[in-house]
């Protein structure tokens, strides 16, 4: 039997070697609680301060700005009732094509009362930064946008809008999700706020931070210790932490090298479906991160195809993680304007760079036959 093959790297990654074993040394060394005054505390609190260190360096970033959650989900959260939370009339700014912990949590703050502006991304799949700047009044109090796309990969143009906002000195808070372990990155002096979750990167699940600039006030969101410079109570992941710091030192190592490979394996991904499936369309028409495509295959039901690749040991995805458990299409494409019955026939591959040339080849080969076969059947 052949080894399975994992295209579903924007749901998660596998973990690193190095990294599971930096984790391991870790849990099994003596117990410890960063916040304790005694010895074994205090080791541990320097455990948690290189790990801060060796991010904040990575990122660009100072230590304290460096704030650890369970993962992308909370820190997301945390950002957004860190800056709405208690505040009357005021506005915030996002898009339709939002991941559901921000899609979901803005939905919830308009629910009850507070003026959200879901923009939307069209056909090319992300908020162009003149529709932001006519959105903008004087009560605009955030700008919550992803940086990437989970589901098509089409980037936010993260320079211009953090300007924009930085113009307008309104807090623009970001889902760096999607973005980070697949291109290096710099973070825009616009940019108040930033969520990241390890297990997108090849770090453990349930360990994420978030990178809070030193002058954006937030109320908290989770209350308890004074963790976490009082922004995040609860004792500290240390296993996780430990991890998701060995995580980012190997970007430095592995990027831009690892994100020129995943283009070029992307790209001939792409390029050899829709030659040899005419026609296919490439949903998201904006700039798109190197690791993730989002093709839509008409005349076939993605859950079909997916289930189909899954028999012959592919992984793939119909949608977000969050979502595709769902039998309904992507909200993510169909709110970017696309037809629902295209939207039932796309697929989202998204690699890592631990993808092989031998694994794109064979999922070609695959999907070109299922394809191809479940074509010939609708149209008897």
């Amino acid at each position: 039997m052949k080894p399975r093959i994992y295209l579903d790297n924007n749901a998660t990654t596998g973990v690193d070697p190095r990294v599971a074993q930096a984790v391991a040394l870790e849990m099994t060394a003596l117990p410890s609680n960063p916040s304790s005054v005694h010895y074994f505390g205090q080791e541990a609190r320097k455990r948690l301060l290189h790990a801060r260190e060796t991010i904040a360096q990575a990122l660009n970033l100072k230590p304290h700005e460096v704030i650890f959650t369970s993962g992308g989900t909370e820190a997301m959260n945390m950002l957004i009732h860190g800056v709405l939370a208690g505040k009357q009339n005021v506005h915030a700014i996002t898009s339709n094509v939002e991941h559901s912990c921000v899609y979901k949590t803005l939905a919830r703050y308009a629910s009850q009362g507070t003026d959200v502006s879901f923009l939307p991304a069209g056909l090319w799949g992300a908020v162009q930064t003149d529709a932001i700047a006519k959105a903008i009044r004087p009560n605009t109090h955030a700008v919550i946008l992803s940086a990437v796309n989970s589901e098509t990969g089409v980037k936010h143009d993260l320079e211009a809008i953090g300007a924009l906002c930085l113009q307008h000195k309104i807090p623009f808070i970001v889902d760096g999700v999607a973005l980070i372990g697949k291109e290096a990155f710099q973070i825009p002096k616009g940019v108040s706020a930033m969520g990241f979750s390890g297990h997108k990167f090849h770090a453990p699940k349930g360990v994420g931070f978030a990178f809070v600039r030193s002058d954006l006030q937030l109320e908290p969101f989770l209350t308890g210790g004074d963790q976490e410079y009082g922004k995040r109570a609860g004792t500290e992941n240390l296993p996780g932490i430990i991890g998701l710091a060995q995580a980012v030192a190997l970007l430095r190592i592995e990027l831009p090298a690892a994100s020129e490979r995943m283009k070029n394996l992307r790209d001939h991904l792409q390029s050899e479906l829709c030659y040899q499936l005419d026609p296919v369309i490439v949903n998201g028409q904006g700039p798109r991160v190197v690791n993730t495509c989002n093709l839509s295959f008409p005349g076939v039901q993605g859950e079909d195809l997916l289930m189909a690749l899954d028999l012959k040991g592919i992984a793939v995805s119909h949608g977000s993680a969050c979502s595709s458990g769902a039998l309904e299409p992507s909200r993510v494409l169909t709110n970017m304007g696309i037809p629902s019955q295209e939207a039932r026939s796309a697929i989202r591959f998204s690699l890592s760079r631990q993808t092989t040339r031998e694994e794109i080849d064979q999922c070609i080969e695959a999907v070109v036959a299922i394809v191809r076969k479940l074509r010939s059947i609708g149209s008897n």
